[in-house]
């Protein structure tokens, strides 16, 4: 992988002066720009323009992008595309040009994309690559709004088959594998938004964002494909962690977003690319995928059985199996927290979701007695009735309002998003917390949660997300690694302190 992100950064600009400000800004995290010549205000005339592409600190792609085609050109045709004439004789090394309109454009020195943006519901791609093909061009590029991870991959497995450099852009928040990746699939550059405030497409990243994510590193066809699952997942900082190790360790992943409804397909999308090679899962889908690992006859490591909940998939000889990194980070963290006193502590676990099944049978493996609090009496039921019990006892305590009272418990976890923000005492009541209790958030983002704060502040020691998230990220890539061939003792170089300043730094 090289050392220059092939990033392209879209400039959408009112006027010269804003655009030429936008590109100095972005320059670091980029190999282009595109200039979207449609989003001036006016049309800049020579000497604007001369100033406009001559004044970029990168390689230019000029755009003039019409409304037919999701643009905000609403002059004429001509003036239009003898704009994009001009900007290549002024030194814009490549132009993008409609396919419908392709064949108009006047023969120009610079190089030419030519572009199709398909509109939502496009299912039937053939069409649209057929009418691509018949433009002159050097590069090619399809845009199609996509709902779902699994139908971004098949449609970036499609394009890579094109003969000439196609970027294939999925539109939407799970489409984002086309943006981090592309490239993996012949795409001529990755795209990005120059302002992250201002996106050029739904589910485009920042810039910085992208070469964050990116790590110096440039995805080819050799790359392997890894990915975090959930839905929603755009809030997930596992492709800056994990990328950021990944480039540390000199390997050739790539880790991005998939935001899928549909776990079954999207582990199909993935078995038709022999690179795809493992996923981090989250919210909502840890159940589903150790139920969809079983019954399609794959491994599950034991605490992954055991929890019923699967948060790594790992791909080895074309099979897949499944772990619970949660589970053994929370067995790692309670057991360091606790020491001696593990044998017969309380511990309450606030939700019943994948995170409190790896933390509960956690707990009940050190011994402890463990109760469990859902948002109804049947759900923390439910996980108590389903976990093994290991040494300790696992009960179902009820609604929050059930909770007991001051002092009851030695350990506090709340295994919910809520408390990130606003009230900490919707995550537990305060009265648990004080000197001698541990108050364990999974929560990450932010990095001290309101239930941290409260539980510092009334003298309890803490287990922070940002503590869980890097034990677990580790043992992910420990998996990962072992999975491509390489020996898990590398991660010797990234100690664990290495993880929790990653996290630190991701959720800044």
């Amino acid at each position: 992988m090289g050392n220059q992100p092939p990033i392209c950064a879209t400039v959408l600009e009112p006027t010269v002066e804003a655009a030429l400000a936008r590109m100095a800004a972005v320059a670091p995290w980029c190999a282009r720009v595109e200039v979207r010549l449609d989003a001036l205000a006016a049309p800049p005339d020579d000497e604007a323009l001369a100033a406009l592409v001559r004044g970029a600190p990168r390689p230019v792609l000029a755009t003039c992008r019409p409304t037919r085609e999701g643009g905000r050109w609403r002059g004429g045709e001509a003036p239009r595309l003898a704009l994009l004439a001009r900007a290549a004789a002024l030194g814009a090394d490549w132009v993008d040009v409609e396919w419908d309109a392709a064949g108009a454009l006047p023969r120009v020195g610079a190089k030419v994309l030519v572009s199709r943006h398909a509109p939502p519901g496009t299912r039937d791609v053939e069409p649209l690559l057929r009418s691509l093909r018949q433009a002159r061009a050097d590069a090619q590029k399809l845009a199609v709004p996509v709902d779902d991870a699994a139908d971004a991959l098949r449609l970036l497995a499609r394009c890579a088959g094109e003969a000439r450099p196609t970027a294939c852009v999925a539109i939407g928040p799970a489409g984002v594998v086309s943006r981090v990746a592309g490239t993996r699939w012949g795409a001529p550059w990755l795209y990005a938004s120059a302002d992250p405030a201002r996106p050029a497409a739904p589910g485009s990243l920042g810039a910085e964002a992208l070469a964050q994510v990116l790590a110096g590193r440039a995805p080819g066809r050799a790359t392997a494909l890894f990915g975090v699952a959930g839905r929603p997942v755009g809030h997930s900082r596992s492709p800056r962690v994990h990328g950021a190790a990944f480039a540390a360790l000199g390997v050739d992943a790539v880790l991005s977003w998939l935001e899928t409804a549909d776990p079954a397909a999207l582990l199909a999308a993935l078995e038709a690319d022999a690179g795809a090679r493992g996923l981090a899962v989250t919210l909502p889908h840890k159940a589903a995928f150790a139920r969809l690992l079983l019954a399609g006859g794959h491994a599950l490591a034991p605490e992954a059985r055991a929890t019923g909940a699967v948060n790594t998939v790992v791909r080895r000889d074309g099979r897949w199996s499944g772990h619970n990194t949660d589970a053994l980070a929370a067995l790692d963290l309670l057991g360091a927290a606790l020491g001696d006193r593990a044998a017969g502590a309380r511990v309450g676990v606030v939700g019943a979701g994948g995170a409190a099944r790896a933390v509960a049978w956690a707990a009940a493996r050190l011994g402890a007695r463990v109760l469990v609090y859902g948002r109804t009496v049947e759900r923390a039921r439910d996980l108590a009735r389903d976990l093994p019990r290991g040494e300790g006892v696992i009960e179902a305590g009820g609604a929050l309002a059930d909770l007991p009272g001051a002092g009851a418990l030695d350990v506090v976890v709340n295994a919910t998003p809520v408390g990130m923000t606003g009230d900490p005492r919707a995550a537990a009541p305060p009265d648990l917390l004080g000197p001698g209790v541990v108050a364990y958030d999974l929560v990450y983002t932010p990095p001290e949660t309101p239930f941290l704060r409260l539980a510092r502040a009334r003298g309890a020691a803490t287990i922070t997300g940002v503590d869980h998230f890097a034990h677990q990220a580790r043992a992910q890539v420990a998996l990962w690694l072992e999975a491509l061939g390489r020996d898990p003792a590398a991660l010797e170089a990234l100690p664990l302190a290495w993880f929790e300043a990653r996290v630190t730094a991701a959720t800044a």
